[in-house]
C-alpha cells in the first residue's frame, strides 16, 4: 500500500541527497524540516547559507513553500493537494505492507489447577494484537498456546484434591475453582514439613504417569481446559495449535541427555547444567540431579516439537518480564549448543497487572480473577448505560466491557507496571476503549445519513482538517512502528489521538448541514477517519459497534 507521507519525506531527502532519517516532524515552523549542520560540516560551509540556497532552489511536488530559518529548511506541504492524492487511497488495506515471513508465537498460556488471573488476560491480549498486526502486514503467523499441565503446582493440587478435598467439581467456573484449590493446598501444605514430602513424592508419581492419580489429573486438566477455551473465545483470541508440558518434557530430557554425552551440558552437584559464567548468565540448569524435568528441559522438548511440525521464520514468546533472565539464558544456552532454530527466538515480555485500588475480594489475596473481572466489568457498563437506548442489549454491554478490559492492556508500554482503573477504562469521553467505540460509532452514523457524492479534498482547509490529514498520512508509519516494535500501544495511542481530533472536529465542523461541496470533502474525511479507526480497533482486538 502507497504511504504518501513517507513518500514525499524520501522526494525531500533524495533533493537534499540526504538520509530520510534526517528529514523532520517539528512542532512549529513547516511540516518537515532538515538540519543543515552535518552537509555544512561536509562541504565546510556556513549552514545557514547552505538553508538559503536550498530554499532557493528546491521545488518539490505537493510542497507549497521552502523556507530557511537559521540553519534548517523548512517545508510546508500544500495540504489541499496532498489531501486530494491521500484520501483517494484510504480503503481498508491502508497502512498494510508485504512481508512475506512465517512467525511462530506462544500467546496464551494459562496454566490448568490455576486460576485464569488478569496476568493471563494481559498475555492473551498482547499477543492476540501483535497477531493481528503481523498477519495485516503480510507475515503468516502460528498462534499457539504452551500450558504448564505437570509440575510441582499440578502435584501440589493433585495431593491436597486427594488427600483433603470432599466436594465436588462445579460445572462452570471449573478453572476458577481449580485456583481455589490450589490456594487451599499451597495454605494446607506450609503446616507441616512432612507435607513438602508428601508434595515431592506426588511430583514424582506425575512424572512416572503413576495409574494411581493419573485418571484424575486428564479429568481435570480436560475441564480446565475447556474452560480455557471458553475464555479464549471471550477475548477473541485466535489458536492454530496447542502444546503442553507433560508433551515435552520427554523429548527434552533426552535432548539434555545427548547434550550430556556430548560434552556441551555437565553434571554439577548432580544436576546437569549449562555454564553461561562467562556471558554473565550464571549456571543455567537443564535437568534435576533426581532427573525431574525443569522449564528448560520442556522448552527444548517445545522448540524441537515446534520445528518438526511447522516451518518458520522467527518464534515468538510472549510472556511475563519476570522471565527475562530465564529466556536470556535459555536462547543463549540453545546458541552454545548450536540448537537448530535458536537464531529465530524473540522474548516479548510484559509487566504486571495490579487494581489502582488494591486487591479484589477473593480468596486469593491479591490475584485478580478474569472472571472476576469480567462480570465487575459487565456490571459496571449497565450501570453506565442504564439510560440509554442499548440498555438491555446484552451483545452490546459484553462487547463495550471487553473494550475496557482490554485497551488498558494495550495503551501501555508492555513491559511497565499496569494499575488498572475501573473509572478511567470505562470513561466515554477518555483514553479508554469505550471512547474509541463511541467515536467510531459517530463516525459511522454520520455516514449512515449521507452520501458521498463528487468530492474536491482541496476544500479541506480549517486546521483541525490539516491535522486530521496529516493524522492520517502518518497512519502507515504507525502501522510499521507497532509491528516491527511488537508494540500495540503506539497503535492504541494513535487512535486515542485520532478519535479526540476527530470528536474535536465533530464539534466545530458541521458534516451534514456544511454546503454540498464542503460536505461532500468533510463526508470524505470521516469515511477514511472510520476505516483507520475500524481498522485499528480490528488490530487491537476490540470490538466494533455500530450503536452505543
Amino acid at each position: 500500500m502507497e504511504n504518501l507521507w513517507l513518500n514525499l519525506k524520501k522526494e525531500i531527502a533524495n533533493a537534499l541527497k540526504a538520509d530520510i532519517t534526517e528529514i523532520e516532524e517539528p512542532e512549529e515552523y513547516g511540516d518537515l524540516a532538515y538540519a543543515c549542520f552535518s552537509l555544512a560540516k561536509k562541504l565546510k560551509k556556513d549552514p545557514k547559507e547552505i538553508a538559503i540556497e536550498f530554499s532557493k532552489k528546491l521545488k518539490i511536488k505537493l510542497i507549497d513553500k521552502v523556507e530557511a530559518v537559521g540553519p534548517y529548511v523548512n517545508f510546508y506541504v500544500d495540504w489541499g493537494k496532498f489531501a486530494k492524492e491521500l484520501l483517494k487511497n484510504v480503503n481498508e488495506k491502508y497502512g498494510s505492507f508485504d512481508e512475506r515471513e512465517t512467525v511462530i508465537m506462544d500467546v496464551f498460556q494459562p496454566n490448568p489447577f490455576k486460576p485464569f488471573h488478569i496476568g493471563h488476560i494481559r498475555c492473551a491480549v498482547l499477543g492476540e494484537s501483535i497477531r493481528r498486526m503481523l498477519e495485516f502486514c503480510g507475515k503468516k503467523t502460528i498462534a499457539v498456546s504452551y500450558m504448564g499441565d505437570v509440575g510441582t503446582h499440578v502435584a501440589k493440587w493433585l495431593w491436597y484434591y486427594t488427600k483433603f478435598y470432599k466436594g465436588e467439581i462445579p460445572k462452570e467456573d471449573v478453572s476458577k475453582w481449580a485456583g481455589e484449590i490450589y490456594a487451599e493446598a499451597t495454605r494446607k501444605v506450609a503446616e507441616k514439613p512432612e507435607y513438602e514430602e508428601e508434595v515431592k513424592e506426588f511430583n514424582k508419581k506425575l512424572d512416572n504417569r503413576d495409574s494411581e492419580i493419573i485418571n484424575t489429573w486428564k479429568e481435570i486438566r480436560d475441564l480446565c481446559l475447556k474452560d480455557f477455551w471458553k475464555i479464549k473465545d471471550e477475548l477473541g483470541v485466535h489458536l492454530d495449535d496447542n502444546f503442553y508440558e507433560s508433551e515435552v518434557e520427554e523429548p527434552g530430557r533426552k535432548i539434555v541427555q545427548q547434550l550430556l554425552k556430548e560434552g556441551k551440558a555437565k553434571i554439577s552437584e548432580g544436576a546437569v547444567v549449562a555454564d553461561l559464567e562467562k556471558y554473565g548468565l550464571n549456571t543455567f540448569l537443564l535437568l534435576k540431579s533426581d532427573g525431574t524435568a525443569l522449564y528448560s528441559t520442556k522448552d527444548l522438548g517445545l522448540n524441537e516439537l515446534k520445528r518438526k511440525k511447522y516451518e518458520f521464520d522467527k518464534s515468538i514468546f510472549v510472556v511475563a518480564t519476570e522471565q527475562e533472565l530465564y529466556f536470556k539464558q535459555l536462547f543463549k544456552a540453545m546458541e552454545i549448543f548450536n540448537i537448530p532454530g535458536w537464531e529465530k527466538n524473540f522474548h516479548v515480555s510484559f509487566g504486571l497487572v495490579t487494581l489502582k485500588e488494591g486487591k479484589m475480594s477473593s480468596r486469593f489475596g491479591t490475584v485478580i480473577l478474569y472472571e472476576d473481572l469480567r462480570d465487575e466489568m459487565i456490571s459496571k457498563v449497565k450501570e453506565i448505560l442504564k439510560d440509554s437506548e442499548v440498555k438491555d442489549n446484552e451483545n452490546i454491554i459484553r462487547k463495550v466491557a471487553f473494550a475496557a478490559i482490554k485497551f488498558p492492556m494495550l495503551n501501555i508500554d508492555s513491559k511497565k507496571t499496569i494499575k488498572f482503573d475501573w473509572d478511567q477504562a470505562l470513561d466515554l469521553e477518555g483514553k479508554s476503549g469505550p471512547y474509541l467505540q463511541y467515536s467510531y460509532v459517530r463516525a459511522f452514523n454520520i455516514l449512515n445519513k449521507a452520501e458521498i457524492k463528487d468530492y474536491d479534498a482541496s476544500l479541506l482547509k480549517e486546521d483541525i482538517e490539516t491535522k486530521l490529514i496529516k493524522k492520517i498520512a502518518n497512519f502507515p508509519d504507525i502501522i510499521k512502528q507497532s509491528t516491527d516494535q511488537y508494540a500495540p500501544n503506539i497503535l492504541a495511542n494513535y487512535l486515542f489521538e485520532l478519535a479526540q481530533d476527530f470528536n474535536s472536529f465533530y464539534h466545530s465542523s458541521p458534516v451534514l448541514k456544511a454546503e454540498e461541496n464542503i460536505k461532500n470533502a468533510r463526508l470524505k474525511l470521516v469515511e477514511s477517519i472510520e476505516i483507520i479507526l475500524k481498522t485499528g480497533l480490528e488490530l487491537l482486538g476490540i470490538p466494533i459497534l455500530e450503536k452505543m
